[in-house]
């Protein structure tokens, strides 16, 4: 019923420490990387945060800098920050959708544009139904 640990090995990522580059993205990473009071050490875990974490990008380095200088208390304060951030692309969030929207020269090529055909097709539908209804009852009455 109960599975037997693994070893851990010297090649793993799991080893939580202040270097930015292989600490674990979580709570107890964070908190080694921060207490390390290093600006630049906390900008390398954030960027890593955005790109692996996240599935972002950063878009503007003097906000990471910022950011870096002054972080959340916590991890889940610094995703929630991450993820409203106007400086990342991040998929999904508002901000990453604001940020892909401007990085794109205005087209016809909308993935979402069939939805406002579909409606008005179905609104011409329904009418037409409507009306060969009525004619119906009338004529055929």
């Amino acid at each position: 019923i109960f599975a037997r640990p693994r070893p851990i090995t010297s090649s793993s990522r799991c080893v939580i420490s202040d270097d930015p580059e292989t600490t674990p993205l979580t709570e107890e990473g964070y908190q080694a990387v921060s207490s390390a009071r290093s600006s630049a050490k906390v900008a390398t875990f954030i960027r890593r945060v955005v790109v692996e974490k996240m599935r972002g990008k950063v878009l503007d380095e003097e906000s990471l800098v910022a950011l870096a200088g002054d972080p959340p208390e916590s991890m889940l304060d610094l995703e929630v920050v991450l993820w409203q951030a106007l400086w990342t692309s991040i998929p999904g969030s508002s901000s990453g959708d604001l940020a892909d929207a401007s990085s794109q020269e205005a087209d016809d090529s909308d993935p979402l544009a069939w939805r406002l055909w579909a409606f008005i097709a179905l609104g011409g539908l329904v009418a037409f139904t409507l009306v060969a209804t009525a004619l119906w009852a009338i004529f055929y009455r």
